[in-house]
C-alpha cells in the first residue's frame, strides 16, 4: 500500500448490502485532508477487498464511481491512483495556464480568480430503475452466461471490435443523422485515454491550444501530458469569436477544443451562425477543432442538434463521443469520427489493453443499436428527462427566485443554479442539517468551503422530493440571508 502516508484502511461504516459508499467515503475523506496526494497509490482491488473483507467486485465498483467522478486515474489494468486535482474546483495553475498576452489574459485571469466550486445535488445520470439501464442488464446478463461457452478465436475477433464499430456506425447515423462511413470512425475506450491518443496524433510538445472548457479537469491532465501551451476562452460569452480572432492573430494555433453542451455553469452550445464562423476560421486559419460532447442522447432544444463535424468542412472536425449513458461502461466508450487518414493514425497507436475490454457487454450494446431497441428506449427517456428538467427548472424560479437564477439547459441531465454573490450556499444546506433535514448530496463529492453554484441532477427525479429540499432551502436561504 505505497505511497499512502500509512493509513490504517480500516473503513468504518461497512455494510454487507452497500459496502461501496463507505470505501468511496474514506478515500475522498483522505484525499481531500492529504493523506492521499495526488498521484498516490491505491492498494489494489485484491489488496483491499482482503483488508477489509468485502468482495473484489464492491472494491473495483467504489474504484470505478470514483474514477468516473474524477478523484481517481487509471494507472493501470489493476491499479488506480489519486486524480492531479480533484472534482468541484477550478483546476490548479500547473495544469492550464495561460500563456496569452493582451487583453484576453486580463478577461482569463478575471475569470480564473472566481471561486467556481460547486455543490452537487442529486444523481446526474440514469436512475437504474429505468428503462435503458434495467433492459441492458437483462440482455448482459444473456450475453456473460453465453460467453462461458465461446472458444479464445471467438473472444479474439471480438478484441478486434469490427462488428462493434460497424454497429456503432450504423447507430450514429441513424440517430444524428450523420453519413460517417466506416473508415471514418474508431473506438477509444475512456476518456482520458481517448483524449490522451488524439493529442499524440495532431499535437506536439510547445504548440498552443485553446481551450473553452476551463474547469475540466481530465482535459488538463491530458493537455498536461501532451506539453502544449493552453490559451482559455469562454465560448458562452458574447465576444468569443471576438476574441477567438484576436488569439489567432497572434498566436499559431494548432487546435480548438470545444466541449459543447458541458461546460461548467451554462452548458454552452454553440449558435449555429457562431458555429458557421469558427469552422470559417479553422479554414482560414488552418487549425484543428476537438469537438466533445456527453449529452447527445438528451438534447432539448427546438431543432436537432447539430455538431461542427455535421458541417460541409467536417475534415477539419475531430468528433468524440460517449457511446451511451445507459450503463457506466457503455458511457466510458469513447466514439471518434474524424477524416479516413486521422483515424488511420489513431488506430495504429496501442489504446487500451484489451483485458480492460468487456466482450459481454460489448455484444449486448450491438444487439440493442441493431435491433433498434437502445434509440427507441433512449428516446422515451428522453421525453421523460426533459419533463423532469422543466419541472425542477419551475421549483427553483418559483421558490428560490428571489437568491438564484437558472435556465432549463438544452441538454444532459443536469440543471445549473447560480446564487447571488453575497450567499453561500453550503451554509445554507448546513443550516438544513441541523434541523434534521436530509441533504440528497451527490454521491461522490464531498463539500470544503462557501460556493454560490449548485448544480442539481434529474436523472433519476422525484418531484415531492425535489419540491421538499427546495422549499427547505429557501426556508434556510430566508433565516440567514432575509
Amino acid at each position: 500500500m505505497e505511497n499512502t502516508r500509512d493509513l490504517d484502511w480500516n473503513i468504518p461504516n461497512l455494510k454487507r448490502n452497500n459496502s461501496t459508499k463507505p470505501i468511496q467515503d474514506y478515500i475522498t475523506k483522505h484525499i481531500v485532508s492529504g493523506d492521499l496526494p495526488p498521484n498516490s497509490f491505491l492498494p489494489s482491488i485484491r489488496t483491499l477487498s482482503e483488508k477489509i473483507k468485502v468482495s473484489r467486485n464492491t472494491v473495483n465498483m467504489a474504484y470505478r464511481l470514483l474514477k468516473l467522478a474524477n478523484w481517481l486515474s487509471q494507472a493501470d489494468d489493476t491499479r488506480y491512483k489519486v486524480a492531479q486535482c480533484r472534482p468541484g474546483s477550478i483546476a490548479p495553475p500547473l495544469l492550464i495556464k495561460n500563456n496569452f498576452r493582451g487583453s484576453i489574459l486580463k478577461s482569463n485571469l478575471s475569470s480564473a480568480a472566481t471561486d467556481t466550486s460547486f455543490i452537487g445535488i442529486a444523481k446526474n445520470f440514469i436512475k437504474s430503475g429505468n428503462s435503458p439501464f434495467v433492459h441492458y442488464m437483462k440482455d448482459l446478463r444473456k450475453h456473460l452466461k453465453e460467453n462461458g461457452y465461446h472458444t479464445q478465436l471467438n473472444n479474439l475477433e471480438a478484441y478486434k471490435g469490427f462488428r462493434l464499430n460497424a454497429s456503432i456506425c450504423k447507430y450514429i447515423n441513424s440517430k444524428n443523422k450523420f453519413k460517417v462511413e466506416l473508415n471514418q470512425l474508431s473506438v477509444v475506450h475512456g476518456r482520458l485515454t481517448c483524449l490522451n491518443c488524439i493529442f499524440k496524433v495532431i499535437l506536439k510538445p510547445g504548440d498552443t491550444v485553446i481551450n473553452t472548457s476551463c474547469n475540466d479537469h481530465v482535459l488538463a491532465s491530458a493537455f498536461q501530458l501532451a506539453g502544449v501551451k493552453v490559451i482559455n476562452l469562454d465560448s458562452s460569452s458574447a465576444d468569443f469569436l471576438g476574441q477567438l480572432e484576436k488569439a489567432l492573430q497572434r498566436k499559431k494555433i494548432r487546435a480548438l477544443h470545444i466541449r459543447t453542451q458541458c461546460n461548467f455553469l451554462n452548458s454552452h452550445t454553440l449558435a449555429e451562425a457562431d458555429a458557421a464562423a469558427v469552422m470559417a476560421l479553422s479554414v482560414k486559419n488552418d487549425f484543428t477543432i476537438i469537438e466533445e460532447e456527453d449529452n447527445h442522447e438528451f438534447w432539448y432544444g427546438e431543432k436537432p442538434y447539430l455538431p461542427l463535424v455535421g458541417h460541409p468542412e467536417q475534415d477539419r472536425v475531430i468528433y468524440i463521443a460517449a457511446l451511451s449513458k445507459a450503463s457506466l461502461y457503455l458511457q466510458s466508450i469513447r466514439v471518434v469520427i474524424a477524416a479516413e487518414n486521422f483515424i488511420n493514425m489513431l488506430n495504429a497507436i496501442p489504446c487500451h489493453s484489451i483485458e480492460a475490454r468487456n466482450i459481454a457487454a460489448e455484444e449486448t450494446v450491438i444487439d440493442m443499436m441493431d435491433s433498434g431497441k437502445l434509440l427507441s428506449m433512449i428516446k422515451h427517456h428522453n421525453s421523460t428527462a426533459a419533463d423532469n428538467g422543466r419541472l425542477l427548472t419551475y421549483l427553483v424560479e418559483n421558490y428560490l427566485k428571489k437568491y438564484s437564477s437558472c435556465v432549463m439547459p438544452k441538454a444532459g441531465l443536469s440543471l445549473w443554479i447560480m446564487f447571488r454573490v453575497d450567499i453561500d450556499v453550503l451554509k445554507a444546506l448546513r443550516l438544513m442539517e441541523t434541523k434534521g433535514l436530509e441533504i440528497p448530496f451527490h454521491p461522490v463529492q464531498t463539500y470544503l468551503g462557501p460556493s454560490r453554484y449548485l448544480r442539481y441532477g434529474f436523472g433519476d427525479f422525484e418531484a415531492r422530493e425535489a419540491e421538499t429540499f427546495i422549499k427547505g432551502l429557501q426556508e434556510a436561504l430566508v433565516e440567514l440571508y432575509g
